[in-house]
């Protein structure tokens, strides 16, 4: 998004963000959207990333704070309840329909509390 202005908005789902966001913030709609364990607001903490305790105190909800207060447009910060990084993919759907036995994904709607 940063490197494209063709790009009208953005959506992470359910992983770190790794470009750095001008101070000058980014304007375009942005639409953050994670499982409930890895992305609660303030989960994180003040660690550095990409260490053991960044992992355990909630991984890349830290990427998503840091971004969270430059993003300048429309934005929203969804977490959902019970679901697992493959919840967010068709991977599940896709393999019932192939034959492939793959293990239970629960899907699960977003809860209605958002960060905005």
């Amino acid at each position: 998004m940063l490197a494209d202005s063709r790009l009208r908005a953005g959506i992470d789902m359910d992983g770190a963000t790794c470009a750095p966001i001008p101070d000058d913030g980014l304007s375009r709609p942005f639409l953050f959207l994670g499982k409930q364990s890895n992305y609660a607001p303030e989960s994180g903490g003040a660690v550095r990333e990409r260490t053991l305790a960044w992992k355990l105190r909630g991984g890349p909800v830290t990427t998503w704070e840091r971004d969270w207060e430059q993003l300048t447009g429309w934005k929203r910060w969804l977490v959902v309840t019970g679901a697992v990084h493959a919840s967010f993919t068709d991977l599940a759907l896709l393999a019932e329909h192939a034959g492939i036995d793959y293990p239970e994904v629960t899907f699960c709607s977003p809860e209605p509390e958002t960060r905005a």
